[in-house]
């Protein structure tokens, strides 16, 4: 990405998109989310087309793996269904796994209408997720793939006494959200357990720590073991990123995966699904 732009702006533009968020105010176009960046509308495009190119020179790259283009194309999505990711910033992510999936799928299946649905929100616990769970009902899924808690685990202040939710919360509201799912949506359900993440450096990043955020591998593994047993499909990414996270699949700020560490979900999401074929 050029370098001429700030890092600090483009780590924004990944997980921050206004026009999710605010997307019932009438006047809100790109226009408005350029100039709520400082950007040009030109500029906002521009940018927003090298995380485009990034994610598809990675997806093309990953899908040299002849074994890996054989499970996307084997993915036992149909003609005509919706894919919905729910999550928070790691699904809303520019790059996400979710985005990359739907990269992969699309260029294995050109020509089959598969509609694919971002509902990462960046920042949600899993109670704001159930709060806007009428949106994903209303985009009439067929799989919603969830990839959901990091925030819960989240805590805040120098000495913080206890997460965000505590895990009793946590695992009420993954049972609601797969009931939800299965009985309102009447969708299949696939969830993934929150990567892991580097503690240390999180205070040391330079958004994150003023706010002082923390997060631990401890907390995050109960909110694993949470979605292990109450969803009936799990796909277990924790042990493909290891403990303590391998180098290069999460972000200098410790907390998001890289562009590599999407890709990894994502292969762990396809072999998961097209287990056996």
């Amino acid at each position: 990405m050029s370098r001429s732009i700030d890092p600090e702006l483009l780590y924004r533009m990944r997980f921050i998109h206004p026009e999710k968020i605010l997307s019932d105010m009438d006047g809100m176009c790109e226009r408005v989310t350029a100039a709520l960046f400082g950007l040009t509308r030109r500029r906002y495009r521009r940018i927003r087309r090298r995380f485009e190119e990034e994610a598809n020179g990675a997806v093309a790259k990953a899908l040299d793996d002849a074994e890996l283009f054989r499970r996307i194309a084997a993915l036992p999505f149909a003609e005509g269904e919706t894919i919905v990711g729910l999550g928070d910033s790691i699904t809303d992510d520019y790059q996400s796994w979710f985005r990359l999936l739907e990269l992969a799928y699309r260029t294995v299946h050109p020509d089959r209408a598969v509609r694919f649905v971002n509902a990462g929100i960046s920042g949600d616990t899993t109670g704001e997720m159930i709060a806007r769970m009428l949106s994903v009902v209303q985009a009439d899924p067929d799989w919603v793939i969830c990839l959901v808690g990091t925030n819960d685990a989240r805590r805040h202040g120098p000495r913080p006494r206890g997460t965000l939710l505590s895990i009793g919360e946590s695992t009420r509201n993954i049972e609601i959200l797969e009931r939800t799912i299965r009985e309102v949506c009447n969708s299949r359900s696939v969830w993934l357990t929150p990567p892991p993440v580097v503690e240390e450096a999180i205070p040391r990043h330079w958004f994150l720590g003023p706010f002082e955020l923390s997060w631990s591998n401890r907390d995050l593994e109960a909110i694993a073991d949470a979605v292990r047993n109450t969803a009936e499909t799990v796909v277990d990414i924790r042990a493909s990123f290891g403990r303590p996270a391998a180098p290069g699949l999460l972000l200098s700020d410790g907390l998001h995966p890289s562009l590599e560490g999407h890709l990894t979900i994502l292969r762990g999401l396809v072999m998961a699904l097209t287990d056996g074929s």
